[in-house]
């Protein structure tokens, strides 16, 4: 539930949206040089991460998950302080009393304890199917955007790299990354950075 799960599982979230085309990166690039030739290949690629991780409404998305977050790591660290008193409440005990008297105890301890990872369970995984509901939309509309820009600006293919380490070398003028980010952040209304639920959102909390 913490800033560090919430951005690893946006990366595995940005990985697995891209991943297609940036393994088969190599591969893409001979078969089109064969079938078009290295001169008439017009090839772009688009860093997934960065984009990612600048775009206004993922970063909105981002800041929404994070916030939602808090509510539910406050309390587990409540059932976690209770386990954790109860532990030590059962460690004086049993230097007084048989593991057999405080059979009862020791059960109710056991039961919270399983109570205490299946409600970490249910947080973790009702968040991040909330961040992949929120982070679909924002997926299709990068998607749209960039089919369109490599049309009008007669690409042959733009390619979308899950991890920077996938392109050993890249000319300047094929890195497509800071152009399509500005010009997507540029379209995005100021005073609606998530283009979703945004209003029904703010509204619940009123």
């Amino acid at each position: 539930m913490s800033n560090e799960m919430s951005n690893d599982k946006m990366t595995k979230l940005t990985y697995a949206f891209f991943a297609a085309a940036g393994l088969s990166l190599i591969a893409v690039i001979y078969l089109l040089s064969v079938q078009f030739g290295h001169g008439s290949v017009k090839i772009g690629y688009v860093k997934s991460d960065v984009l990612l991780a600048q775009y206004k409404p993922a970063m909105s998305v981002q800041q929404r998950m994070q916030l939602e977050s808090v509510g539910a790591q406050k309390e587990l660290e409540g059932r976690y302080k209770e386990l954790q008193d109860m532990d030590a409440d059962l460690q004086n005990k049993l230097k007084v009393l048989t593991q057999q008297a405080l059979a009862p105890q020791i059960e109710k301890f056991q039961k919270k304890q399983n109570e205490f990872y299946q409600l970490q369970q249910g947080h973790q995984q009702a968040l991040q199917q909330k961040q992949a509901q929120l982070l679909e939309p924002i997926f299709q509309d990068i998607s749209n955007f960039i089919n369109k820009y490599g049309k009008d600006h007669g690409y042959t293919v733009i390619l979308g790299t899950p991890m920077e380490g996938l392109v050993v070398y890249g000319d300047s003028g094929a890195d497509l990354t800071d152009t399509i980010l500005t010009e997507l952040n540029a379209k995005v209304p100021p005073t609606m950075p998530v283009p979703f639920e945004t209003g029904k959102a703010d509204s619940a909390k009123k």
